[in-house]
């Protein structure tokens, strides 16, 4: 009793049941497209010999279009990999080529500031020098 209450406020009551009623869909509808499968080749007007080689062909055929469905369904995903590859290594040279180019500036940047450091460095011990020889004198 305390389980169906708390399904209720949970709702699992109602997913227990919808599935319950898609499962006896699915098993109804299975078994009775296997009963009349049998009972159309049971009164089929054709004698069994001429069943059997439609049936024969029938497979053929089937096996012949799942076979080129999956030629054609193997031909497009290997076009659609190449092409994505394709955009992903082009993007990827867009993607490097600026890549260097923000090296090459940083680079630069860096040579800049590292100049100004050692201008500034020679100021810097000119003037400490000046003070030294002040100070000697």
């Amino acid at each position: 009793m305390l389980d169906e209450l708390v399904g209720v406020f949970t709702g699992q009551n109602r997913r227990d049941k919808n599935r319950a009623v898609c499962t006896g869909a699915v098993l109804g509808f299975l078994g009775g497209a296997a009963v009349g499968g049998i009972l159309g080749i049971l009164f089929a007007p054709k004698p069994g010999a001429e069943t059997r080689e439609d049936i024969g062909n029938a497979a053929v055929k089937g096996y012949e279009t799942v076979k080129e469905k999956a030629t054609d369904v193997g031909s497009k995903v290997t076009t659609k990999v190449s092409e994505t590859y394709n955009q992903f290594k082009d993007t990827m040279s867009d993607e490097q080529r600026e890549a260097r180019r923000v090296a090459r500036q940083a680079r630069r940047a860096a040579r800049n500031v590292a100049e100004a450091v050692a201008d500034a460095t020679d100021d810097v011990i000119e003037e400490v020098e000046d003070v030294v020889d002040e100070v000697t004198n």
